[in-house]
């Protein structure tokens, strides 16, 4: 049977990829059946035939919300193509409601009713028409699916990438935000202290995006909802839409609590790592760690390379050696400050730059709460290649 934190990891791991391709679906969606198709009528309109058209009647509609009330334009005209008498309710082809009041009854003053004014009419469907035709800056609104969709295909591709997806819990930017000690002065007779990297500015940007992303939900549904006969297809990718925010902030509120998970720090001895030698490491954690229902930890070794080029470059992991230092499964009256002994493996290579890579080693601890978002915390250290002494005189 399978650790719950591998089940999680396996879970987290699915969860990310569908929740990637729900990204790239509706940023797809949104881009191929109203973004796309909006900015090509909007551009197309510029080419129209200009024609006078009668103002049959001209108000400004009013949509109340949670988040207020929004204000748009509902206007209906007629124009004649060919000997032909046709009707139109289209002011432009976003049709927007949104607050400010004063905007839309300064539009509607200047369309009264009786009042002529131009309009343009598609010649390829006569029935076709828009009083505002071209783009206005209000239009850059219609690059937010193709920017959902582009996200969506990166994270997607890097969560398909099978290397990554069978290596360590953090990303490669956080082990390597943490200072390899590498050319460090160090009293052989204390052991090294250890920590994880800091994982709060991750917590915070994903919180943000989170929140942007949600405003921009409610402004979406928000202008849904006020339109009059509204289609099915904008109605269900706004749903989408509203989905991807509820997983967002569901995602934001578990990495929050997961902040108030117990830290381990590491306590290693004898400090220089060298392949080979034996060595001790004891573990402490701050907070709580009585609530632990189960705890792993591991020795292991990645290798971090860059691949691709250009705006293709991407982070590889790649894993050199994994070893199971404590199971909680085997010792289920596991405590914090017991000492764990292991034995480098004698080819383990040196911590730094080897064969177009950057070659890391830490200590992985996974932890289950019950109810709770699982811990997940590794703490890098440097290996040496060569076992001689450390002078103890500066340079």
């Amino acid at each position: 049977m399978q650790p719950k934190t591998e089940n999680n990891q396996k879970l987290s791991r699915w969860l990310n990829r569908a929740f990637s391709a729900l990204l790239v679906a509706a940023g797809f969606g949104f881009s191929a059946f109203w973004a796309f198709p909006t900015f090509l009528k909007s551009v197309s309109s510029r080419s129209w035939h200009e024609v006078p058209a009668k103002i049959i009647s001209s108000e400004v509609t009013s949509h109340s919300g949670k988040n207020g009330r929004s204000y748009g334009i509902d206007v209906t005209y007629e124009y004649t193509w060919q000997s032909k008498t046709y009707k139109s309710d289209r002011y432009d082809f976003l049709n927007f409601s949104s607050s400010g009041r004063a905007d839309k009854e300064a539009v509607v003053r200047s369309l009264p009713a009786g009042k002529t004014v131009p309009c343009w009419v598609n010649p390829k469907k006569p029935e076709e028409a828009v009083l505002f035709p071209g783009l206005a800056l209000a239009h850059l609104v219609l690059l937010l699916p193709l920017v959902f969709f582009v996200v969506g295909c990166l994270f997607l591709i890097r969560g398909l990438d099978k290397t990554s997806a069978q290596t360590a819990l953090a990303p490669p930017d956080e082990l390597l935000s943490v200072p390899l000690p590498t050319n460090f002065l160090h009293d052989a007779s204390l052991p090294l202290e250890l920590k994880p990297a800091p994982v709060f500015w991750s917590t915070i940007s994903l919180a943000v995006f989170a929140v942007l992303w949600n405003s921009f939900v409610v402004f979406l549904l928000q202008e849904t909802l006020a339109k009059k006969n509204t289609d099915w297809l904008p109605s269900l990718f706004s749903g989408i839409f509203f989905i991807i925010g509820i997983v967002l902030l569901f995602a934001a509120l578990r990495k929050i609590l997961a902040l108030k998970n117990p830290r381990p720090s590491v306590s290693l001895y004898p400090p220089r790592v060298h392949p080979g030698r034996k060595h001790e490491i004891s573990w402490s954690m701050t907070g709580d760690p009585h609530r632990l229902e189960s705890l792993r930890i591991n020795l292991r070794c990645v290798k971090i390379s860059i691949v691709g080029s250009g705006k293709h470059r991407r982070a590889k992991r790649e894993t050199l050696f994994e070893e199971t230092l404590f199971d909680s499964s085997s010792r289920p009256d596991f405590a914090a400050g017991d000492k764990l002994g292991f034995t480098m493996p004698k080819n383990a290579l040196s911590s730094g730059e080897a064969d177009g890579g950057t070659v890391v080693w830490f200590f992985s601890f996974e932890g289950a709460f019950p109810r709770w978002p699982d811990m997940k915390a590794e703490i890098p250290f440097p290996v040496y290649s060569s076992p001689n002494p450390v002078s103890l005189t500066p340079d």
